[in-house]
Formats: structure tokens, C-alpha cells, sequence
């Protein structure tokens, strides 16, 4: 383990096991297989981690059109009984290529949020890759943050109060789509809450150093990295602004964004990177680092107390009247 660095908690330690436990044991040769795989370990392993979401909160799927990528399922979180105090566009994790809306972890989070943070969350199923290589994602994204934004009275919050985060790849897409419209639509966006984001899909500023902590490694890392970077491009540029927003030579006029990570997970690097990139180029940004938490155990509320301080971190920027009790 590197120097200085938190120990692993014992629940932290047993999950990444029992993940790579199943992993090894399963044979997987196609797209399909990877993701009802991802969906098997997210039920078994990491679901049981997270704890029990509250009830008082109404959910239903509804369908935005995306013109040129078909529709996209929707799934809204609305909190019963209050007027709502924004909305936020969740997308979800997965490396691009798997992860999604019904997966049971991603479900409880979303549903906590809604009612701790008094916000109508909507989560997008996008498109995965390979089969919908970049930019298609990141244009179903788009589409629904209009469809968002102008269905604020329809789903009881106040204009203008639109909020988008994501985790992993999900908070790539979150700052590729706060780029996409500064220079497009400049629609309201309060704030961007990005969680272990992928900035960089050449692999550039990867924490190398925290694999062996991991199991892996230092010397797979970057080819991980690669194979994930050519699974969602395809034959686009991974220096491209949306595909890596970190590496975008105009980062001036966004929204504030407060950008979580883990200490022990190797994409720590992207978060502090583009946290320091986005104060070069003038736009408020804060950087909150977790002590002992990695890349996967950011949904263990049930048991790791850093999960829990993690969580009370994000409702708490999603909030706009608890901005103040934010370190």
C-alpha cells in the first residue's frame, strides 16, 4: 500500500474480493454476458452494502426522444410530501459499457438523494458501448437535460435550478455535458457534482501508484485504461473535449463543480487534475477527497462510515439551502 494512505475498512476489503471472486469464476465472451454479469455482482455483492433508501419518495419511467438515437427510458425520483428545491441529472457508472438505472445499488442512492436533498432526480438509461460508441451517450444526455429543464413545473421544481453529477463514467459525461451547453443551449446548470469522474481517456493522469493496494498491478493499469478508452470510441479521438473534458483548452465559463474521490482508486488523479485545470481557467471548483475509499465502495452506506460521510457530501451540495454546511 502506498505511504500515508488509509487501510482498507474490513467491509471495503471482503466486497472487492467477493467481486473478484465472482469475476474470476464467470466466463464472459460478449457485451451482453459482461453487463448480466455487472448486474449479478451489484445484486449479490454490492446492493446488501447499501443501506435501506426511505420510502416517502414517488418513482416512475418515462421516454425522452433523442432525434438520430431513438428514445431513451428515464427514471424520475420525485420526494413525496415537499416542494422540491431543484432537479438533478444523474448518470450513471459502468465504464461505459455496462451499469444502468435497474441496477438495485444505483436505485436505492437515487431514491435516498431525492428525499434527503429535496430534488427530482432523473437518471437516463444510456446508451453502452461498443454498440453505441461515443458520442451517442453523451447526445442522449443532452436531449434529456433539455427535456429537464423544461419540465420543471411539470415535475414541481423551480426553474433554473438543474444540478448534473454522475459517477465514473457517468461524471464524464456530466462534464463533457456541461461543456456541450456552454458553447450550445446555456441552459440554467447550478452546479456540476462529480463523483471518482474519467477525465482523461488517454490515461494521462492515472494514480498508478494505489493499484497494488487494489491487487492490481502498476503496470496494467494503462492498458486498462486503453481498452476501456477504444471500447466506448471507437475510431474517435480520445483528446477529444467531450470524450476527455479534462484535456479541453477552454474551460472558462461553467458551472461550479465540486468534484469527489477516493483515495484508493486509480482514477483519483482525473478528479484532482480537473479540479486544479478548472481553477486555472477561472470556473469555481472544490475538490473533496475521502480517506480509504475506492473507486467501487462509494454505495457502502449500510456499513463503511466513509460511504456515509461521502453521501451526506453530496445531498448536501445537491441541496442549494445546506450549501453552507459543505467544508
Amino acid at each position: 500500500m502506498p505511504p500515508d494512505t488509509e487501510p482498507l475498512h474490513p467491509v471495503i476489503r471482503e466486497a472487492e474480493a467477493a467481486m473478484r471472486a465472482v469475476m474470476s469464476a464467470t466466463v464472459v465472451t460478449t457485451p451482453q454476458e459482461q453487463r448480466t454479469l455487472a448486474l449479478r455482482i451489484d445484486r449479490e455483492v454490492v446492493a446488501p452494502l447499501v443501506a435501506d433508501p426511505p420510502t416517502d419518495v414517488d418513482v416512475e419511467d418515462v421516454t425522452v426522444a433523442v432525434p438520430g438515437r431513438g428514445d431513451v427510458r428515464c427514471r424520475v425520483y420525485r420526494p413525496r410530501g415537499v416542494r422540491a428545491v431543484g432537479g438533478h441529472l444523474f448518470l450513471f457508472g459502468g465504464a461505459f459499457r455496462q451499469g444502468g438505472i435497474d441496477f438495485p445499488s444505483v436505485d436505492a442512492l437515487l431514491r435516498t438523494r431525492a428525499v434527503r436533498a429535496r430534488t427530482v432526480v432523473v437518471a437516463p438509461d444510456y446508451a453502452l458501448a461498443p454498440e453505441h460508441p461515443y458520442p451517442a451517450a453523451l447526445e442522449q444526455v443532452v436531449a434529456v437535460h433539455r427535456w429537464l429543464a423544461a419540465a420543471a413545473d411539470e415535475l414541481g421544481f423551480p426553474p433554473g435550478s438543474v444540478t448534473v453529477g454522475g459517477m465514473s463514467a457517468g461524471g464524464n459525461l456530466a462534464a463533457a455535458l456541461a461543456l456541450v451547453n456552454r458553447d450550445g443551449d446555456r441552459l440554467p446548470l447550478r452546479r456540476q457534482v462529480l463523483e471518482v469522474p474519467v477525465t482523461d481517456l488517454t490515461g494521462g493522469h492515472l494514480s498508478v501508484d494505489v493499484a497494488p493496494s487494489l491487487g492490481m498491478p502498476r503496470e496494467a493499469v494503462v492498458p486498462m485504461m486503453q481498452e476501456l478508452a477504444a471500447n466506448y470510441l471507437a475510431s474517435a479521438s480520445p483528446t477529444a473535449p467531450t470524450a476527455s473534458p479534462l484535456l479541453a483548452r477552454d474551460l472558462s465559463g461553467l458551472p461550479p463543480a465540486d468534484v469527489l474521490v477516493a483515495e484508493l482508486d486509480v482514477f483519483r488523479g482525473d478528479g484532482e487534475a480537473y479540479v486544479a485545470e478548472l481553477q486555472r481557467h477561472g470556473t469555481p471548483a472544490t475538490l473533496h477527497a475521502f480517506a480509504g475509499m475506492t473507486h467501487g465502495s462509494l454505495a457502502f452506506t449500510r456499513e463503511v462510515p466513509g460511504a456515509r460521510e461521502w453521501e451526506d457530501r453530496v445531498v448536501a451540495l445537491l441541496d442549494p439551502d445546506r450549501e453552507e454546511d459543505v467544508p
